[in-house]
């Protein structure tokens, strides 16, 4: 910016005038060495009228700290990553801003080259999400304006489009979420992203639902893991584990609402008794500690374990068969 365009900038926020003279001096002593070596500002000579720029990853050392500038490029990071490599806008910047402060501090850098995050499951790869449907998305979310989506649903084998009032987007397992309802009383569709063809902001308000709290939706869902009913209805869940496998359950416990009983009479067994929601990943997940874990109740969980199981065993008959 020029000294004028500052000026002219500044007396249109505030009050209190600034005079091109004052300006001028103020940018000169900030474009200057100072103690602490190069000033925050660049000057570009070449022009008739100077123009000024605002180093931002100089700037950076006067708002954060270099633990913040940590946590902010590890945190950084992260945001790039869950968003299939789409670059925020500013994203970059700031996330310069933050690396050039860490550079200065050993201690920080070094913590900043050892220190990753990545995402809970077996390392699948992110579902691929097109970047002008995410940027719709953002779009309409912060507006607060009706989207319009086309959308492939899997199970159904069919595109379908709607007018939706989006809620939220929620990022689990390398799969992005678009929350969204139709109607006021309508419970939350969770769209897929990478499965959305195409996305439209409609120049329309969307309604406001002020019964929807995103964080405690996401809680209730036993973390957006897909209630099987409209209701979020949750279930107690007895459960039979072996004690080699337990401490699955006593270092992640499946809810806050989570007892064991562990007892000499039953080993080498224990009694894992929990409150959760029947979802989608429900009978996957006990399904995968085979025989360290048999459903006790609900009985019909108990029921479809066994269905499951069974129809699973059947696929290796052939080879027991073999080693007999």
């Amino acid at each position: 910016m020029t000294a004028q365009a500052i000026v002219k900038k500044w007396n249109d926020v505030y009050t209190q005038k600034l005079n091109l003279r004052t300006a001028q001096r103020y940018l000169s002593a900030l474009s200057s060495d100072g103690k602490d070596g190069r000033a925050v500002l660049e000057v570009d000579t070449e022009c008739k009228e100077w123009r000024y720029y605002l180093r931002l990853s100089e700037v950076a050392g006067w708002l954060m700290t270099e633990e913040v500038a940590l946590i902010q490029a590890l945190s950084l990071q992260v945001v790039k990553d869950t968003f299939s490599g789409t670059v925020i806008e500013g994203l970059e910047r700031h996330l310069d801003a933050a690396l050039h402060l860490i550079e200065g501090s050993g201690e920080r850098k070094r913590l900043r080259d050892r220190i990753r995050i990545v995402p809970d499951g077996i390392g699948r790869l992110p579902a691929r999400v097109d970047h002008k449907v995410l940027g719709g998305i953002m779009d309409a979310l912060g507006s607060s304006q009706l989207l319009r989506v086309k959308y492939a649903a899997v199970a159904k084998k069919r595109e379908s489009s709607r007018d939706i009032n989006p809620l939220g987007l929620v990022a689990k397992d390398g799969t992005l979420y678009l929350l969204g309802v139709e109607g006021l009383t309508d419970p939350p569709v969770h769209y897929a992203a990478h499965r959305l063809i195409s996305v439209q902001v409609l120049p329309k308000r969307a309604a406001p639902r002020e019964d929807f709290d995103l964080d405690r939706y996401i809680y209730d869902s036993h973390q957006l893991s897909h209630v099987l009913h409209s209701e979020m209805i949750r279930h107690q869940v007895i459960l039979r584990v072996h004690t080699r496998s337990l401490f699955h359950f006593k270092e992640r416990p499946l809810s806050e609402q989570q007892s064991i009983v562990e007892s000499a009479e039953h080993a080498p067994w224990a009694i894992v008794t929990v409150s959760i929601p029947n979802t989608v990943l429900l009978k996957p997940f006990l399904a995968s500690f085979g025989p360290d874990l048999e459903v006790l109740e609900p009985t019909l969980l108990r029921t479809q374990m066994a269905i499951w199981c069974s129809e699973s065993a059947k696929l290796y008959a052939s080879l027991g068969a073999q080693s007999q």
